[in-house]
């Protein structure tokens, strides 16, 4: 993983985590820790995988660090180049993060097989 890479994902989990402390605070949401997180990885892979399950979370954040495009849905379903959310290019350049309190499924494919990971950020 590039150094860059490395940045975007500590970028990532920095501003999901002030900006859901500061939401938290105003809205007084119960039962979410926003200062803890747990990352995960999902393989590139061509066939739809769940990336999150539905629960408890006050947000989320994506890196693509894979060899190939990932295609990223919020909810129930199987995602596919034509039925997403999100489209997430390859290479870790970018990031994604759900909407605030978003807790349903998240489900991720890939453009085709390659190398690398969807780093997750669970907050």
């Amino acid at each position: 993983m590039s150094e860059k890479t490395q940045q975007n994902i500590a970028t990532g989990i920095n501003r999901v985590a002030s900006y859901l402390a500061d939401i938290s605070a105003a809205s007084g949401a119960a039962g979410v820790d926003p200062t803890s997180s747990a990352i995960s990885t999902v393989t590139c892979t061509e066939t739809s995988t769940e990336a999150l399950a539905a629960g408890a979370r006050a947000g989320a954040s994506f890196v693509n660090t894979a060899t190939q495009d990932a295609y990223i849905l919020l909810g129930e379903g199987t995602a596919s180049s034509t039925n997403y959310t999100v489209k997430l290019p390859a290479g870790g350049e970018a990031i994604y993060e759900t909407p605030f309190s978003y807790s349903g499924a998240v489900q991720v494919v890939f453009a085709a097989a390659g190398t690398g990971d969807l780093v997750i950020t669970k907050i």
